[in-house]
C-alpha cells in the first residue's frame, strides 16, 4: 500500500524521510495562519491569492502556501506555489496521511487540509490522521510504530466547520466550537480554540503571548501564567536572545515561533507607549537577520520593562487605551474601534464597544 505523508515541521520531515516512513513525505514548513490575515474565500486558489495580496499590501514578505516537492515555474525556478497540485499527487497513493504536531498553528493546518483534501471524491477516503502528542513526538521510540486512523466522516464535518469559523470577520463562531459536542473528538483542534481565543485582547489589551513576552521580560523563569516566578538578577538575563528562548521554553501551549516573538518584541518597544525598552529595532525582518552588524546588535540589546510594562503586567493597565491596535486574528481584523476581547478569567466573548 503506498503512503504520501504531509508533515508541518521539518524536524518532522528529516525524521520521518530518515525512517522511510512512506514513499513520499511533504512538508509545510511555512504555511503560517495563526498570525495574520486569513481571508475569507472558500476556494483554495482564491484562498492563497488573497492571501497573498493582503501581505503585500501590509509589506509583509511571506508566502502563504509552500510544500517541498511542488512543481517549479519554469521562469522564476521557484515553486508555483499552488493548491492544485497537492491533490494532483494525492490521487496517486493509496493513503495521505496528515501528521501533525499539537501547536495550534499545526491543528489550523490540519482543519485547512482536511475541508480542502476532504473535497476531493477520490481522496476523500484515502485521508489518515496520525496526531502528536508533543512536538517532535515522532522522535520518540515506538512512535512511527503507532499506526494513523482513517479520519472519519465526522472530523471532515468538523474541520470544514472550524476551518469556516477561523476566517469569519468576527470570532463568534470559533468560540462557539467550545460548546459543540463534536469538537471533544479531536481534542487537539478543541485546544487549539482555547489556545487561539486566548490571542485575542484580554482586559488589559494584550493576547496571550504578548502578554508571556512581558512576563519572560521581567522574569528569569515562571511558570507560564506568572503565579510562580524567579525575578531577572544580571543583565545577561536580559539578552533579547534569551528572552526569546524563555518564551519559546515555557510556551508549548501558545501558537508562536521564534519570528512571531520577534515580531512582538519590537512592536511592545516601538509603541507610542512602549511596554519595553532597550531594543532600537522596529521590525524583526528577514532584512534585520542578514545585516550581520544589525542582527549582532538586536541580539545583544538588553531588554526592560518599562513602567507602563509592569502595569500592564499587573493589570492596571490597557495598552488599547494609549497604542493604535491594527492586526488580524483569523479572518477577523482587529482595530481600537473594533476590538474583539476574551476574558481569561470568565473564559467569555467581549464583543467591541459601540
Amino acid at each position: 500500500m503506498s503512503t504520501l505523508m504531509l508533515c508541518n515541521s521539518d524536524p518532522a520531515m528529516g525524521h520521518l524521510k530518515q525512517e522511510r516512513a512512506a514513499e513520499l513525505i511533504l512538508n509545510f514548513p511555512f504555511h503560517d495562519l495563526a498570525f495574520g490575515p486569513v481571508p475569507a474565500g472558500d476556494d483554495p486558489e482564491e484562498f492563497l491569492d488573497a492571501r497573498r495580496a493582503m501581505f503585500a499590501q501590509a509589506g509583509v514578505a511571506r508566502e502563504g502556501w509552500w510544500f517541498d516537492g511542488e512543481a517549479t515555474d519554469p521562469r522564476t525556478g521557484r515553486p508555483k506555489r499552488r493548491w492544485r497540485g497537492l491533490p494532483q499527487i494525492g490521487r496517486s497513493f493509496d493513503r495521505v496521511v496528515l501528521w501533525i504536531d499539537p501547536d495550534a498553528n499545526a491543528q489550523l493546518l490540519l482543519i485547512q487540509l482536511l475541508d480542502w483534501l476532504g473535497r476531493d471524491p477520490e481522496i476523500r477516503p484515502r485521508l489518515w490522521l496520525r496526531q502528536l502528542e508533543t512536538p517532535g513526538d515522532e522522535r520518540r521510540p515506538g512512535t512511527l510504530a503507532l499506526p494513523p486512523v482513517a479520519v472519519t466522516e465526522g472530523e471532515i464535518a468538523l474541520a470544514r466547520r472550524a476551518w469556516k469559523a477561523f476566517r469569519e470577520p468576527t470570532p463568534r463562531a470559533w468560540a462557539a466550537l467550545l460548546d459543540d459536542p463534536a469538537t471533544t473528538t479531536m481534542p487537539g483542534v478543541l485546544r487549539a480554540v482555547r489556545q487561539l481565543l486566548a490571542e485575542l485582547p484580554g482586559p488589559d489589551g494584550l493576547g496571550e503571548s504578548e502578554r508571556r513576552v512581558l512576563l519572560a521580560s521581567a522574569h528569569r523563569w515562571f511558570d507560564g501564567y506568572g503565579r510562580t516566578s524567579l525575578p531577572i538578577e544580571t543583565d545577561d538575563d536580559r539578552l533579547v536572545g534569551k528572552v526569546i528562548g524563555r518564551v519559546l521554553h515555557h510556551g508549548e501551549e501558545l501558537p508562536v515561533g521564534y519570528w512571531d516573538i520577534g515580531r512582538m518584541l519590537c512592536g511592545l518597544a516601538a509603541a507610542p507607549v512602549p511596554a519595553l525598552a532597550g531594543i532600537d529595532e522596529r521590525d524583526f525582518t528577514l532584512d534585520m537577520h542578514d545585516d550581520t552588524e544589525r542582527h549582532a546588535r538586536f541580539r545583544h540589546s538588553r531588554v526592560v520593562l518599562t513602567p507602563f510594562g509592569r502595569r500592564l503586567l499587573d493589570g492596571t493597565e490597557d495598552w488599547s487605551r494609549h497604542n493604535p491596535i491594527d492586526r488580524w486574528w483569523g479572518g477577523t481584523h482587529l482595530t481600537n474601534a473594533h476590538l474583539w476581547r476574551w476574558d481569561r478569567e470568565g473564559q467569555r466573548l467581549i464583543a467591541p464597544e459601540t
